[in-house]
């Protein structure tokens, strides 16, 4: 009988598969790097594409109305060849900071890199200009308007529609797209959005 036993008892090896996967604590929480760590990663892919003749770069600060980013980085290249070497570019030079792990989307007009609270995107004209990042998500986009003037203070005046427009008035998406009487928005420089 205890031959039997010793038979049929199963083997440690299945006794480990019929137990599932071994559980593992928690990760621990992914600390967010330093400003200063941005700057410098932000400093590194500027000076990559600036140096590949990329065109129209533009860095966005999007820690506060993102959750996966602090900075996005927008530049155009003319030719799908160039966009390539431009990502990889930029990738030699993060790794030389120590970012190894890039996670990269490709499609012949646009390159996306993922390094983390950094995200890279390479277009061609045609496809920065369909995408329009910098609306989407640029210090003048409607969302980072709607969560500095989330409540607008009632005026206390009536409205007759001429008085400042930028205080809490909806407008029609068209409008906010291409601007007023289909003008196109223009991306100043000074603090009164002139």
């Amino acid at each position: 009988m205890a031959e039997l036993e010793a038979e049929s008892a199963p083997a440690p090896r299945k006794r480990e598969v019929a137990a599932g996967p071994k559980k593992r604590g928690r990760a621990a929480p992914r600390t967010p790097p330093s400003p200063d760590r941005i700057e410098e990663l932000v400093r590194a892919v500027v000076t990559s594409l600036e140096s590949d003749g990329a065109e129209d770069v533009v860095v966005l600060d999007v820690a506060t109305r993102s959750s996966f980013a602090d900075r996005m980085v927008v530049a155009t290249g003319l030719v799908e060849r160039q966009i390539e070497a431009m990502a990889g570019h930029v990738e030699d030079a993060l790794a030389d900071l120590g970012i190894r792990r890039l996670r990269t989307e490709a499609s012949p007009d646009w390159v996306l890199l993922d390094a983390g609270d950094l995200v890279i995107h390479l277009f061609k004209p045609e496809a920065r200009a369909n995408y329009a990042i910098e609306r989407m998500w640029g210090p003048d986009s409607p969302a980072a308007e709607s969560a500095e003037n989330s409540m607008p203070e009632p005026s206390e005046e009536g409205d007759d529609g001429d008085e400042d427009e930028e205080d809490g008035e909806v407008l029609p998406i068209d409008e906010v797209l291409d601007g007023p009487a289909g003008t196109t928005l223009g991306h100043s420089t000074d603090e009164e959005g002139d």
